[in-house]
């Protein structure tokens, strides 16, 4: 006789993922088939935020790195208790021959963006008074700074500008070793929240640009330093920065940890990469519904309303912003601060995503979720990451999928 495939398959299966790793170690990731009887374990991937100045070559390591393409100085009130505060820091090597004369000395820096509806005094120059060690800087270990400023930066401030700041007494009282060269600082004041400003500079990582085939510009901080020798020869030499570097009060430590979590922003725009195990799911499934969920820390969150939207990632390593997004999103949602609660979870509908993926049509790279107006302002919201120790506060996704019958057979 003959069973009929409803008979002998009803076949619905839901599937987990629990991501829970960091970059250093990998915890599992399991799912439970709803009529299975045994559970299976999956080995989890990775989650983290790219910043698209402090990460936008690479993405952020556990170390605390802001090695990148923008050093930013910002003083922003986020609102009536917050405030967001970033410093630039940049050291040039000295020059060898201390009994040179310097004749001028100026300092070159690139303004790739800024934004300055009140910025009183401009920006100021700082010298350091402690080492700068750009591998390890945070806001809470960053060097401290001379209190009286050697230069300033004035506004009007404008994204493409190139700015020319006179230092000539500075380099050459570091020339003469009269004063050690620790570097410098570029901040906005000494009274944060007195100002509303953000203005990024082009990095020693911003990459060369080539204008022809014979003509290059090179936008990384540069000291233009004209010099008479003993003979009385005069000379100019260009310094690329040596060492350049940003610490802000977002990430005052700057690990990847479980109370940092995942950031979607627009001021300074920030992107979420998360990345899930699909593999298992075969490609004979037929995937009815896939939801994204993130469990808001709306404590450490900045907004009042803000969308955020889900994309599939294109490349198949993570780049940090750099990477490739499709140009379609999904799961599109608006949070409003009023309408939510601290540790509420959030779902996003992946599924336009999630049914390529399993059929093997497109590649899994992992979900970007991002801010529906990068640039706007300067909202942010926060999710926990998968570092958090409460299982239930990390990123998962959840898949309900249908299994095809099995062929009839004859018994």
């Amino acid at each position: 006789m003959h069973r009929s495939s409803a008979e002998h398959w009803a076949g619905f299966l839901t599937l987990c993922i629990l991501l829970a790793l960091t970059g250093s170690c990998s915890r599992e990731a399991s799912f439970t088939p709803l009529e299975a009887l045994e559970t299976d374990t999956l080995a989890a991937r990775f989650d983290t935020t790219a910043f698209a100045s402090q990460w936008a070559n690479s993405g952020r390591s556990a170390t605390g790195m802001y090695l990148s393409k923008r050093l930013v100085i910002c003083d922003w009130p986020l609102d009536a208790d917050d405030i967001f505060l970033s410093r630039a820091y940049m050291r040039f090597e000295t020059l060898a021959d201390s009994t040179v004369t310097i004749d001028t000395a100026m300092l070159y820096l690139y303004v790739t963006r800024a934004e300055v509806p009140s910025l009183a005094g401009g920006l100021k120059i700082h010298t350091l008074s402690d080492t700068l060690d750009q591998d390890n800087i945070t806001w809470n270990s960053m060097p401290a700074v001379d209190p009286d400023p050697v230069a300033y930066i004035t506004s009007p401030l404008t994204g493409g500008d190139s700015v020319f700041v006179l230092v000539t007494d500075l380099v050459a009282a570091w020339t003469s070793r009269e004063k050690e060269n620790l570097g410098i600082a570029v901040l906005t004041g000494d009274d944060p929240g007195e100002n509303q400003a953000i203005v990024e500079l082009a990095s020693r990582e911003q990459p060369v640009h080539d204008l022809d085939d014979t003509t290059s510009i090179d936008f990384a901080p540069t000291l233009r330093i004209a010099y008479t020798d003993t003979a009385g020869t005069h000379h100019n030499l260009n310094l690329i920065v040596s060492e350049d570097v940003f610490a802000d009060t977002l990430f005052t430590d700057g690990a990847i940890s479980d109370d940092l979590g995942l950031v979607c922003g627009n001021g300074i725009p920030s992107r979420t990469w998360i990345d899930f195990d699909i593999s298992p799911l075969p490609v004979e499934a037929t995937v009815s519904r896939a939801l994204l969920s993130l469990t808001l820390d709306l404590a450490r969150s900045s907004f009042d309303s803000m969308r955020v939207t889900c994309h599939a990632a294109l490349d198949p390593s993570w780049s940090g912003f750099d990477t490739t997004i499709g140009a379609t999103g999904a799961g599109s949602r608006t949070l409003v601060r009023t309408e939510l609660a601290d540790r509420d979870t959030i779902t996003l509908d992946v599924t336009p995503l999630v049914i390529p993926i399993v059929a093997r049509e497109e590649p899994n790279y992992g979900f970007i979720v991002k801010s529906g107006s990068e640039g706007a302002d300067v909202d942010f919201v926060l999710f926990f990451s998968a570092e958090h120790p409460d299982s239930d506060l990390v990123p998962r996704i959840s898949i309900d999928y249908l299994m095809p019958p099995p062929e009839p057979y004859e018994e």
